[in-house]
């Protein structure tokens, strides 16, 4: 292909896209994709334009093969129809034509790997002993396997399931579920069903050919090219969306996405080649296999689920019980660390704890926002994280979103999609992944779980959480007790209060401060709770802003939603210092000795205890504290600023000031 041509390659492929092409440039397109080397770049080109415009959207809802092609947006249907128009030109080219199954020339076309020497390969002249798979129907009766052809697609089944190789770039599914990838050398693999045709354009998908002889395409990443077997037009189906073929209709239809399905055959764990049976060889180890050592740093970044932090104080009260002393120090970043994060946020949210992993829990709460990132985003954004995490020399340690309640269609539907992303990266670069889904929905009833007003989970919810994550760490024989024992405040709580509520709008400012007169019609506030019916609640310890607790973490109030909360309290010191301010919860600002220390805040920086930490100097004496808060906070002082959320046991005292409630 020369220079010449390439240029007029690209500028007919604009024209195109745009929806500008006329009848001659149709033509001249038909006869440039002719040239291998421009069917690859038209590819390479298209993949391009979709992923930019299916980044525009999220999961569509289930529609016809009609409001499929026709009734987008009109953005969408730009580049939907010149995908389709494109597609044409090939069938016009002879493109489509061209991948028609060669003969094999070689006695191997695959290999095939086994999952724990469970798979049954009967009735099958492809199967060889050696683990080498020639042309020829394969049977899987039982267990898992990964076809590794040689043009570089990946293939995973599961049993039980029917194909038949047809040559390196090819295979039938006669009956069951599998699983493609596809890399961009591979673009082109084929695999046809009794009602369906697909051919890949370099991505990453699912299909299902059910009892009834349906065939259900479910793309993962990229975009497929497809059509029924009773159809001329080729369709598109990108990532996020899924097709169906009837086997009496014989056309594509749209159908919801559901990657969530084949979850259990994308993942790879105990897949062992064939032929090494002997030879002690299996799949290769996640970056960090094995127990997380007691010196670890785990740093938490995610959601208001982690801001809520209850599934790390689990795990610390259970390490504790592991450890003889020193044990994995984890901190709570919460919701501080937004996953489009800048250099800025690494390094203050991120490097500042030095950590050595990083545990990753952002799917929730992006699934529930109205503007939620497409499946192509959250992969991309990921992904980025991930490297950078790993050029800082910290390890990633990947979560899947909890279940959502039946009601949030559209949440659970992006839900799944991020979820089958995340398990696909944990595989692709072998790293610890705690699959809170599956947790949760072994237990029976997910939505028991998770509070269905807010869509966070409940002290079970967290329990589930804590022990997916204990075995992600390398200790799943670890028991994680159903209630935090003895666990008192966190370090340097100032556990005397006087409050009064003021109206929400009021604005706070020195002068209001200076004028303040604390005394005693003030009421008291002490953490933790001298009396009250905390105590009495099934889930005392369930560290959220909706509960009292006896921890010390988040003192709620229950007061009217048009109100906010003046807190002050006077501590006594021997000598001037340097400390940390720690503040969570929903505290607006902090002022120490009538000057203001901490902002009100641009955005909800989460409940954790950490959500901001500054230094601050004490002054030799009295220094007068106080808080504006709205229904919910917490406060604590510290000489060390390098703390980590630490559930703090009956032998361990922590380091408090003196404090003098006026």
């Amino acid at each position: 292909m020369t220079r010449t041509d390439r240029e007029q390659l690209d500028d007919l492929l604009s024209t195109l896209v745009d929806g500008r092409i006329d009848g001659v440039g149709q033509d001249r397109l038909a006869v440039l994709l002719r040239d291998a080397t421009a069917r690859r770049r038209y590819l390479a080109f298209m993949r391009l334009h979709a992923d930019l415009s299916i980044d525009r959207q999220i999961d569509a809802p289930v529609i016809s093969a009609e409001r499929l092609r026709d009734n987008r947006r009109p953005n969408d249907r730009f580049w939907f129809a010149a995908i389709v128009s494109a597609l044409s030109l090939l069938v016009i080219a002879g493109w489509w034509q061209a991948f028609s199954i060669d003969q094999p020339t070689i006695a191997s076309i695959a290999s095939i790997s086994i999952s724990d020497g469970s798979v049954i390969a009967s009735g099958s002249d492809a199967y060889q002993s050696d683990g080498e798979l020639s042309a020829g129907k394969l049977s899987l009766e039982t267990g898992k396997a990964t076809l590794k052809m040689l043009s570089g697609a990946e293939v995973r089944l599961s049993a039980p399931a029917s194909i038949e190789l047809l040559d390196a770039k090819a295979i039938r599914l006669i009956a069951g579920r599998i699983t493609a990838d596809v890399p961009d050398q591979a673009i082109g693999f084929r695999i046809l069903t009794p009602t369906a045709d697909v051919i890949d354009l370099g991505t990453s998908f699912g299909i299902e050919v059910d009892d009834a002889g349906a065939t259900e395409v479910h793309v993962f990443d990229g975009v497929v090219a497809a059509r029924g077997s009773e159809e001329a037009d080729i369709v598109p189906i990108a990532a996020g969306e899924g097709g169906r073929v009837e086997l009496s209709g014989g056309e594509l239809v749209a159908v919801a996405y559901d990657g969530s399905r084949f979850d259990s055959i994308r993942r790879a764990d105990s897949i062992k080649p064939v032929s090494g049976s002997d030879s002690g060889e299996g799949s290769a180890p996640v970056d960090g296999d094995g127990p997380i050592p007691a010196e670890a740093r785990v740093v938490f970044l995610g959601d208001r689920a982690t801001s809520r932090g209850t599934h790390l104080l689990l795990i610390d009260q259970t390490l504790a019980s592991q450890f003889n002393g020193d044990r994995p120090t984890f901190f709570n970043e919460g919701v501080t660390f937004p996953l489009s994060f800048d250099e800025t946020d690494f390094h203050d949210r991120i490097l500042a704890h030095r950590p050595t992993h990083a545990v990753l829990e952002f799917a929730n709460d992006i699934a529930r926002d109205d503007g939620r990132r497409t499946p192509t985003e959250y992969r991309r954004d990921m992904l980025r994280l991930i490297e950078r995490l790993k050029a800082a020399g910290i390890e990633p340690v990947l979560t899947t979103g909890y279940p959502f309640d039946h009601d949030f269609e559209e949440p659970r539907t992006a839900l799944n999609a991020y979820n089958s992303i995340v398990r696909q990266i944990a595989v692709e670069h072998r790293l610890r992944l705690a699959d809170y889904y599956d947790g949760f929905v072994e237990r029976g009833d997910p939505p028991s779980l998770v509070y269905k007003r807010f869509e966070t989970p409940m002290f079970h919810g967290y329990h589930e959480m804590a022990e997916c994550l204990l075995e992600a760490f390398g200790y799943p024989d670890l028991k994680v007790a159903l209630k935090l024992h003895g666990l008192k405040t966190f370090p340097g709580v100032i556990e005397k209060w006087r409050y009064q509520s003021i109206e929400r709008n009021l604005e706070i400012d020195e002068a209001y401060i200076s004028s303040m007169n604390v005394d005693a019609e003030w009421d008291i506030v002490e953490i933790p709770e001298v009396d009250g019916f905390s105590r009495r609640r099934t889930e005392p310890t369930h560290s959220n802003h909706f509960q009292e607790t006896e921890v010390g973490f988040v003192r709620s109030f229950r007061g009217a939603r048009n109100r906010k909360y003046i807190l002050a309290s006077t501590i006594n010191v021997p000598h001037s210092q340097e400390v940390t301010v720690n503040v969570g919860g929903t505290v607006r600002s902090v002022w120490l000795n009538g000057e203001r220390i901490v902002e009100p805040p641009k955005y909800h920086r989460g409940w954790q205890p950490t959500a901001v930490r500054s230094d601050i100097s004490l002054v030799a004496g009295r220094n007068q504290i106080v808080i504006e808060t709205f229904d919910d906070f917490f406060f604590s002082l510290t000489k060390d600023a390098d703390w980590g959320v630490t559930s703090l046991h009956t032998n361990e005292e922590p380091a408090t000031f003196h404090t003098i409630t006026p």
